[in-house]
């Protein structure tokens, strides 16, 4: 008797396992591996992006502000959403900067900077010469002369590159413009 009800709970309790649904996590699009930045490395830091917006604004501000003095160089470019439209790639240099500017009909857009002047001061009382123990947002200890820092998209980052004292001595910025 008991192995006639062991022949047929089995066989029912295996049908029912088999007639369930997935897990739900597996219902819909598939899961995604998260991006990994090309840039991303031991020495990468991803900070807050309200703090980089504020350095774009700031190195923007900078760049454009009519008191500094810059050689400047335009070429067009062609638009790659409107094939008729011609936008313009505006270069801003000097001994020591240099600032390039995607300019549409609606827009100009920092693309990219470098910069060793250390005049500049960015928000959080960030600027050349400024030893590493005094950046707070970097971890501090490393022993490297390049650390990079992003934004959680990826969407912007800088380059900081220090001397053999650990000061800061270059400023490097990369964005996003389409």
């Amino acid at each position: 008797m008991k192995k006639l009800i062991l022949l047929i709970t089995i066989p029912i309790l295996l049908f029912i396992q088999c007639k369930q649904s997935p897990p739900e996590e597996s219902i819909g699009t598939p899961i995604k591996a998260p991006k990994v930045s090309p840039i991303l490395s031991k020495d990468t830091i991803v900070i807050a992006d309200d703090l980089l917006n504020q350095w774009e604004v700031n190195l923007r501000d900078y760049a454009l502000d009519k008191n500094n003095k810059f050689r400047v160089q335009k070429e067009p470019f062609p638009n790659r959403h409107d094939p008729k439209q011609v936008d313009t790639i505006v270069v801003l240099n000097s001994n020591s900067e240099q600032f390039v500017f995607y300019k549409s009909k609606v827009s100009m857009m920092l693309q990219s900077a470098k910069i060793t002047n250390p005049k500049l001061k960015l928000a959080g009382q960030l600027s050349l010469g400024k030893s590493k123990s005094e950046l707070t947002f970097l971890e501090q200890g490393k022993a490297v002369d390049q650390i990079i820092v992003q934004d959680e998209m990826d969407l912007m980052h800088y380059t900081f590159t220090f001397d053999e004292n650990q000061k800061l001595n270059q400023l490097k910025y990369v964005g996003y413009v389409d």
